[in-house]
């Protein structure tokens, strides 16, 4: 159910200074949101949830991390939140929800220029729970100023990754869920 994963970027004519092009996502620069979202149905309808997350992409490697904390996951229902975390998700022995993107793919030398726009796949293991599984997510980008702004979406099946059904006998909940970005990155302050 809480399934997540995900990453990145947005820039008009941004030039990482020399040898740096690590980017750090926020979760908001100058008023735009960044957000990374999970959606589901269930059999008393859809409900979609909030992951806040922290991350940081490095354009000239073509590498990067996502990770959320499983228990700040909230879907604004409390006792959904409450199965989520305990049940689901059993935050309390499995505390992160990782994606480390190890291969970029697509207009990756866009990417690089730290200019302009393009479509990438970002390739690596996505962890929920105690299972790892090597993922591809679809993703745009765009860059403007010094921020890279990222988009997509990456559809799956929660119980792929050991997340046991919450259902009970009067709502029972879709196994196919995703998880929409968009996402923000800005350059890394230099040491």
């Amino acid at each position: 159910m809480g399934g997540v994963l995900l990453l990145l970027l947005s820039s008009r004519s941004f030039t990482p200074p020399a040898g740096a092009a690590e980017l750090t996502f926020a979760p908001s620069e100058q008023g735009k949101p960044s957000t990374l979202t999970f959606h589901n149905t269930s059999s008393l309808g859809d409900f979609e949830g909030v992951a806040p997350f922290t991350g940081h992409l490095d354009t000239t490697a073509l590498k990067g991390e996502l990770t959320i904390a499983a228990n700040s996951l909230t879907t604004a229902n409390g006792p959904r939140d409450t199965r989520m975390e305990a049940y689901c998700l059993e935050s309390a022995r499995f505390t992160m929800i990782t994606f480390r993107v190890t291969t970029i793919t697509g207009d990756s030398a866009a990417l690089k220029s730290g200019v302009g726009s393009g479509t990438i796949s970002l390739t690596g293991p996505l962890t929920i729970r105690d299972v790892t599984k090597t993922v591809s997510v679809p993703a745009s980008f765009t860059y403007d100023g010094t921020t890279l702004r990222l988009n997509g979406r990456y559809d799956l099946k929660w119980a792929d990754y050991g997340v046991p059904d919450p259902g009970v006998l009067i709502s029972t909940l879709n196994p196919d869920m995703y998880v929409s970005f968009d996402l923000l990155a800005t350059a890394a302050p230099r040491p």
